[in-house]
């Protein structure tokens, strides 16, 4: 809810309403404490889509989060949502609608490290990632060619005991730097993720430490997180083809145990990018989902 200053605003009614060439097939309203969840006063400072300053005369008053699922076979091609709030004894409506389109990958993306690895956490619908732009985000942690997390005879408190420590990080697909960071330490302790070693704009977590951003055309950037302290390969603006090393394998930002993190979003932007699914050609066990063992080669 954008206004042209500061409104203390509440959140009455949120109305959903799915349709399949123009027939209603679902039609929902949330009220009350459900709604309270779904809306937030704490909005971020306005951005424009790229993540530009908007005007000082723009002022972000209330976001409101709503996650649709339906079925394929109920062929929902338009959601319309309708907000209704409050400002003191004046009621307001918020609403718009918006076609539902099906998301065809155009890029052959390869897993951006190769070996054995196994996925600790994936998507929203799979327990996972709940961000705006991590809804289909994998974090995989890389094993040796046993399947093991550590390696014999080093302390499990170092990170270098990890298998996966240091392993090279590789451009998934050909494309363009369009995001990059490189100033982030790695967790000292590779079991906790310590607030100490979060950027200050991440006073809450969900840094993603050293990452770089690649945009692929078609609409379809990859984001690649967590890469170790001072391995970053890559520069703003370098041109990347699919293979070419990145960085290595680390624990910068909010992390806990050495691993990567990939997702696939709609935008160079984190912040403002919807995600996208992803499917890779190098590894051969069909989608990758929480607990997946699996060969990237």
């Amino acid at each position: 809810v954008e206004g042209d200053q500061p409104r203390t605003l509440t959140a009455e009614s949120l109305r959903v309403t799915r349709r399949s060439a123009g027939t209603v097939v679902r039609d929902e309203t949330t009220t009350g404490a459900a709604l309270d969840a779904l809306a937030s006063r704490a909005v971020p400072k306005p951005t424009a889509a790229d993540g530009s300053a908007l005007p000082a005369s723009v002022a972000w008053l209330m976001r409101v989060r709503v996650r649709c699922t339906e079925p394929v076979a109920a062929k929902v091609g338009e959601i319309a949502v309708e907000l209704a709030v409050r400002d003191g004894s004046e009621r307001l409506r918020v609403s718009g609608a918006w076609p539902v389109r099906t998301f065809e990958q155009q890029t052959k993306f390869a897993f951006p490290f190769t070996g054995r690895a196994i996925i600790t956490q994936a998507g929203v619908t799979n327990g996972g990632h709940r961000n705006r732009s991590g809804q289909f985000a994998l974090d995989a942690v890389a094993l040796s060619e046993t399947y093991a997390v550590y390696l014999p005879g080093i302390p499990d408190s170092r990170s270098d005991s990890y298998a996966g420590w240091g392993r090279a990080i590789i451009a998934p697909a050909a494309g363009t730097i369009v995001r990059v960071r490189i100033d982030r330490p790695d967790q000292p302790d590779p079991e906790r993720s310590d607030p100490t070693f979060y950027a200050s704009e991440y006073p809450n977590g969900g840094d993603p430490g050293n990452h770089v951003v690649i945009d692929h055309g078609h609409g379809e950037f990859s984001m690649i997180a967590h890469i170790r302290a001072g391995s970053v390969r890559v520069a703003l603006g370098d041109r990347v083809e699919q293979g070419d090393p990145l960085g290595l394998l680390g624990s910068s930002g909010d992390t806990v145990t050495p691993h990567v993190h990939y997702q696939l979003q709609d935008g160079p932007d984190g912040e403002f990018s919807d995600g996208l699914p992803v499917r890779f050609t190098n590894v051969n066990d069909g989608p990758l989902v929480k607990r997946t063992f699996f060969h990237a080669r």
